[in-house]
């Protein structure tokens, strides 16, 4: 399990290459359930004041009195199973389920997680495990594709200073992932089990110790990554040669052929030092689109609630004729006024995919 295999930038650039340009419809659709949150994360982009996901995020809502910037609002289960029905028919591949908020903080989100693999789509979860029943994890996770649980720490302390939850939430979060590593194994599921690490300030001396405890759990991977905010990559650079340092350490002691180390950090922490894409195309909002639950689509998760990302709504309308409308706009889009992107590597390899003639490609 490298990242080679379910991380590679090259996806985009194989379905360009067998199908010859974007696709009419997205590849994988994110469809965010609720915005509301059981935790307070620190470093969420969508609870950072002034960050650009988090400029429509609370518009219109009722705060919640527990967190930072924690509306409640969820999607209407009935318009949630029609989307669900509504994507499968317009020849979509795949839902990822994530946040926004937090999946399993929508009262009916196992029968609509259900109603998605009964629909013969592929599924994928990002959560932060906390209130996850052995129905769900035995019945339905097991049928998903791949599975990713936020960790974040690796201790209960930190755990629960960054995300605002009672020092038992961490043992309950391990117990929970360890439980669909032992289903996924018990019923030779296909679903692969990781899980997150945003590295941050706050977290990055427990890096080691976080990787020791993903892997505990059965988990096949853990991802790294950096936090994104309006400050960039300032945070980081007192400290970067330091988690550079853990980072290796972490994958000399843990990696082997059941686990992978997959770092995303560096890649990431590169990203924000170039800023705003240097190109004007964007495939990535072609293969993999964002739908919300204020009902409207965006460009991607990086664009998400915000004015610059919003597309077209399906409040009143199919996902299938809401998309029609966001290509018009998705057409006339320039990613050089986009925020620095999370997607580069793979936009700028299916951007080359795309030329007619690049330059010097007789000497590959």
């Amino acid at each position: 399990m490298s990242k080679a295999e379910i991380y590679s930038d090259m996806k985009m650039p194989w379905w360009i290459s067998q199908e010859g340009g974007y696709p009419s419809v997205p590849k994988h659709v994110q469809v965010i359930l609720a915005s509301i949150c059981n935790m307070s994360c620190s470093f969420c982009a969508y609870r950072l004041d002034g960050y650009s996901s988090n400029e429509l995020f609370t518009d219109g809502v009722e705060l919640s009195r527990f967190g930072h910037n924690n509306p409640q609002r969820v999607m209407d289960t009935k318009r949630a199973l029609r989307l669900v029905r509504e994507i499968k028919d317009s020849g979509c591949l795949a839902i990822e389920w994530t946040g926004g908020g937090e999946v399993t903080a929508h009262k009916d989100h196992e029968r609509i997680l259900q109603s998605s693999v009964d629909a013969g789509l592929s599924n994928a979860l990002v959560s932060n495990g906390l209130k996850w029943s052995d129905y769900f994890i035995d019945e339905i996770l097991t049928k998903f594709s791949w599975v990713r649980v936020s960790i974040d720490a690796g201790t209960a302390e930190t755990f629960s200073k960054t995300r605002q939850t009672p020092l038992s939430s961490f043992d309950k979060v391990r117990e929970h992932t360890t439980k669909l590593g032992s289903a996924i194994r018990r019923f030779n599921s296909k679903c692969v089990l990781g899980t997150g690490y945003v590295v941050t300030p706050d977290n990055w001396q427990e890096l080691v110790e976080g990787v020791r405890i993903s892997k505990s759990t059965g988990a096949r991977y853990v991802r790294l990554a950096a936090m994104f905010s309006n400050e960039g990559v300032e945070p980081y650079k007192p400290i970067f040669s330091d988690i550079k340092k853990l980072i290796g350490e972490a994958q000399a002691l843990y990696e082997d052929d059941s686990f992978r180390v997959i770092d995303l950090f560096r890649e990431r922490i590169q990203d924000l030092m170039d800023g705003k894409p240097e190109y004007s195309g964007c495939p990535k909002m072609w293969f993999n689109t964002y739908v919300a639950d204020d009902l409207w689509i965006y460009k991607c998760c990086v664009t998400s609630f915000s004015k610059w990302g919003r597309l077209t709504s399906i409040k009143d309308q199919t996902f299938s004729e809401a998309w029609k409308e966001a290509a018009d706009i998705m057409n006339k889009h320039d990613s050089r006024a986009c925020p620095p992107c999370q997607f580069n590597t793979g936009n700028r390899a299916a951007l080359y995919m795309m030329q007619s003639n690049p330059v010097h490609i007789e000497w590959p």
